[in-house]
């Protein structure tokens, strides 16, 4: 959520094979953050952040399924402000405590700077239909979609290269261009040249 990295249009949904552990893990996690916002509620910055994720989250999080997709990463645009603002206000206070000057503002603009640098690459995977459906197929797993949508971009692309080629101006061949010259060259001889001279594919002109 907060480096973008690793992303894809869409997530296939792992069915039921997803782990105890990692369902256990989760729920553990989820618990213990609440905890700690709920234990220093006196930061109320925390409580605030943390039930505006859990609010905005419950309608994307699949209760009720509905396509292929598990998860969709542009569903933690706005349920990421919740995270951005338990970390935004808590390093205000903690600075605010600790009196560190303004020296933090060096690292913070290193930060930008990279997560800048990482969003620029992440765009270019948006250039075509080949270039997003390849990355989509490299940092996902058994995503037949992606698959399905590649081939259909290597299919567009084939028969767009295919109508360039039968687009482009074929030049003269040499037996037009040697029968051209052979009619034409006796009665420039005759004419006084004619003004001859020889266009880009080799034909005799005026």
């Amino acid at each position: 959520m907060t480096w973008p990295a690793r992303l894809a249009p869409l997530h296939p949904h792992p069915g039921d094979s997803l782990a105890a552990w990692q369902v256990l893990v989760a729920a553990t996690v989820l618990l213990a953050i609440t905890t700690i916002t709920i234990r220093f509620r006196s930061h109320r910055y925390l409580l605030v952040g943390w039930l505006f994720f859990l609010g905005t989250l419950v309608p994307v999080i699949g209760l009720v399924q509905v396509g292929e997709a598990a998860i969709a990463d542009r569903y933690a645009y706005i349920p990421v402000i919740g995270i951005f603002i338990m970390i935004g206000f808590g390093l205000a206070d903690w600075e605010e405590q600790k009196k560190f000057g303004s020296w933090p503002a060096v690292p913070a603009a290193a930060v930008l700077i990279a997560r800048a640098v990482v969003t620029h690459h992440q765009i270019g995977y948006w250039q075509s239909n080949y270039h997003l459906w390849s990355h989509a197929l490299a940092v996902t797993k058994n995503n037949f979609v992606a698959q399905d949508n590649l081939g259909g971009a290597l299919i567009l692309e084939a028969k767009r290269k295919k109508r360039i080629r039968t687009s482009r101006p074929r030049p003269a061949s040499t037996l037009a261009v040697r029968l051209a010259e052979a009619i034409w060259e006796p009665s420039c001889k005759r004419t006084a040249g004619c003004g001859r001279r020889r266009n880009s594919t080799g034909a005799l002109s005026i």
